[in-house]
């Protein structure tokens, strides 16, 4: 098991990264076999005589990042282990870098070679392009938090009531910033209030975005959306969704549809909402419009998580498969006009095209065996 302090240790590395850092003297170095920890539908096998071991969730993609259309990272697995992946030719291929034992809830770069992770066993970085990872926070960041850094100093995390894994008290939504590269953190005042979901995005080291998700009524929710241009000393209203008159002297034009997951915001002016029950959404005039990002998965509702923008037009969000648990990593090259499934196995036909739309739900985007 990985102790705090420890480093988990290298399994499989193969193709592109950045220069190993210094290996950690014995005492800091926790290594396990590379079976015990691969995620598996059934779970570690018990030793024989030993008592039935309850059912393993199935494992399923958790969470991604890239850094270019080239470069991207990641993590797939359950809540005994999860196996970080990363690719350097646009998803084609995907290698096994490593493994922890833990539920891996975010996944963040800034290089080839440095990022960070977010577990159930605290915050890791990796200084070699996810081979090794040193945990370097172990009790201070929510288990559920998402993190985003913009340099090897400064960082967001978010953790949100509806992500929690565990019931907690309603307005624990929380947004912490860290100026040490992730080894300290401390709470970021919102104006989010009895908030049940938070979305962030730190642009640089001063601005940000800011989403709140409130109280749920049927498929829809009452939403506001905040930029900040001091590290969230201050937060400025831009758009809402409010369901009351009162809409604070800011366009209540934000979408009323679907539960707040997360927003990713490329710069001032070009950003994305994602949502559960709720239709990926963009906007190109700095949060003041949205308008709809159909991702080819339609069923009645579509569920999206851990939107990604790199450009105005390339950008990849975890989408759920219809009428099923299990979930997709997609990708568009043109604004959400189209798009392209990245994992699992790449995809030659383009799940957005009128044809594949109109397939009954076992075959959408080529998933029949049937084609």
């Amino acid at each position: 098991m990985v102790v705090a302090g420890g480093l988990i240790s290298v399994v499989v590395g193969c193709g592109g990264g950045g220069t190993p850092g210094a290996s950690p003297t014995a005492t800091q170095r926790a290594a396990f076999e590379k079976d015990e920890a691969k995620p598996t539908a059934s779970g570690p096998t018990s030793a024989p005589g030993s008592e039935t071991p309850r059912p393993t969730p199935p494992p399923h993609l958790l969470s991604f990042d890239f850094i270019d259309a080239a470069n991207g990272w990641l993590a797939f697995g359950n809540s005994l282990s999860t196996t970080i992946m990363g690719t350097s030719d646009a998803s084609h291929s995907w290698v096994e870098l490593s493994q922890t034992r833990a539920e891996v809830r975010s996944l963040d770069f800034i290089s080839g070679s440095e990022g960070w992770m977010q577990s159930g066993g605290g915050l890791y970085s990796t200084m070699d392009g996810g081979r090794t990872w040193q945990v370097i926070n172990s009790a201070d960041l929510p288990e559920n938090a998402r993190i985003q850094f913009v340099d090897s100093a400064h960082g967001w995390a978010v953790a949100s009531f509806r992500d929690a894994p565990t019931p907690r008290a309603l307005g624990d939504s929380r947004l912490l910033a860290s100026s040490d590269g992730g080894v300290t953190w401390t709470n970021v005042e919102t104006p989010c209030g009895q908030s049940f979901a938070l979305g962030a995005t730190l642009l640089d080291a001063a601005s940000g975005w800011l989403a709140c998700g409130g109280q749920p009524a049927g498929a829809m929710e009452p939403k506001g959306l905040y930029h900040t241009a001091d590290a969230g000393q201050h937060w400025a209203p831009v758009s809402c969704a409010c369901f009351g008159p009162d809409t604070h002297g800011v366009p209540n034009r934000m979408p009323w549809s679907g539960y707040l997951s997360d927003i990713s915001f490329l710069d001032e002016t070009h950003g994305w909402m994602d949502a559960t029950r709720g239709v990926l959404k963009s906007t190109d005039d700095g949060g003041l419009s949205w308008k709809p990002l159909r991702n080819g998965l339609d069923c009645g509702d579509e569920f999206t998580s851990d939107a990604q923008l790199l450009s105005a037009e390339i950008g990849y969000v975890i989408a759920f498969r219809c009428g099923d648990l299990s979930n997709l990593l997609l990708s568009t090259p043109d604004g959400g006009v189209t798009w392209s499934r990245l994992y699992p196995a790449p995809l030659i036909e383009n799940c957005s095209t009128p044809e594949l739309r109109s397939k009954q739900t076992l075959d959408v985007c080529g998933d029949s065996p049937h084609q």
